[in-house]
């Protein structure tokens, strides 16, 4: 992934589980959307975002409503919560 990043190349990585990546690859990734995690793994997923105010997420990430997510860009100082909609009929 590191390699791949500097050369435009985009990998998109999707699991129910963090354990399921190696750390260089959860390091690595750009931009982040956490939906509900349970504990102990929320602590561990809470730590790959960042807040403005330096809050701990993790267990807002453990109370989701699904649907919703956490989701962090590398442009962004901080997550934000997100809904995601339906597409319509």
């Amino acid at each position: 992934m590191k390699e791949g990043r500097k050369f435009g190349v985009a990998v998109v990585v999707a699991s129910q589980g963090l354990d399921d990546f190696h750390p260089d690859v959860l390091a690595n990734a750009g931009t982040k959307v956490l939906y509900r995690v349970n504990y102990p793994q929320s602590r561990k997923a809470a730590g790959f975002l960042r807040t403005r105010t330096g809050k701990d997420l993790s267990e807002e990430l453990e109370q989701l409503p699904v649907g919703n997510a956490h989701i962090q860009t590398p442009h962004m100082p901080g997550a934000r919560r997100a809904r995601m909609l339906r597409p319509e009929a």
